[in-house]
């Protein structure tokens, strides 16, 4: 895995991005959606706070993955951690830079059982 910082000192963030040996598939390209391995992990919810839109280096009011409304980059971000800034990862000019939570990290425990790993 590559490690590449794009913005650094940012008071309490630092954006890093990663590549990594996953290449980019063509239904990665074509929904624009995260990927996931196993679909007993993630659930379908709704709720106003997936619709809202964030503004750069706003606080993400919750753990989760946010995407970037205007070129789609996705991002991890914990609670209480500052959004990514203006120009912080690669964007066309004439779109607009914010951020929506697509993902919401629950913390509580689950009552599942967890697949030994291989």
């Amino acid at each position: 895995m590559q490690r590449v910082v794009l913005h650094h000192n940012m008071g309490d963030s630092v954006i890093t991005l990663y590549t990594t040996a996953l290449q980019p598939l063509p239904a990665m390209m074509e929904n624009g959606m995260a990927l996931y391995q196993s679909a007993q992990f993630v659930d379908t919810w709704t709720d106003p706070e997936f619709d809202k839109i964030h503004p750069p280096r706003s606080v993400a009011p919750h753990s989760g993955i946010y995407r970037c409304v205007g070129c789609g980059v996705e991002i991890a971000a914990t609670e209480g951690q500052l959004l990514p800034p203006i120009h912080a990862h690669p964007h066309r000019p004439d779109t607009r830079e914010a951020w929506q939570m697509i993902v919401y990290a629950d913390h509580r425990p689950k009552p599942t059982e967890v697949p030994p790993v291989r």
